[in-house]
């Protein structure tokens, strides 16, 4: 009994570690990630991003790292930041 449930959470974690590996959650909707986009013509500076929701994690957030929402367009957060991410939540 004890192998089986072994079994079944190693089988657990290395589709977990697949589906990470290939982004399989972001392209599902399972988790929420952000993309860089262009800024509005009305504020052109600073690094503009959106993010998309995910069903499990809800929408990445961006606050720490000095970016401020600027509010949901059509299913979708956008955020400015004072300068381009590094990396951004979910890619």
């Amino acid at each position: 009994m004890f192998f089986r449930i072994a079994f079944v959470g190693i089988a657990i974690v290395a589709l977990m570690v697949v589906a990470r590996n290939q982004q399989w959650a972001q392209k599902a909707g399972v988790t929420g990630h952000c993309t860089a986009t262009q800024a509005p013509a009305s504020q052109p500076s600073g690094a503009w991003y959106v993010c998309k929701q995910g069903v499990l994690t809800g929408f990445p957030s961006l606050e720490g790292d000095s970016c401020f929402s600027a509010g949901l367009v059509q299913h979708q957060e956008v955020w400015q930041c004072p300068e381009p991410l590094v990396s951004t939540p979910g890619y």
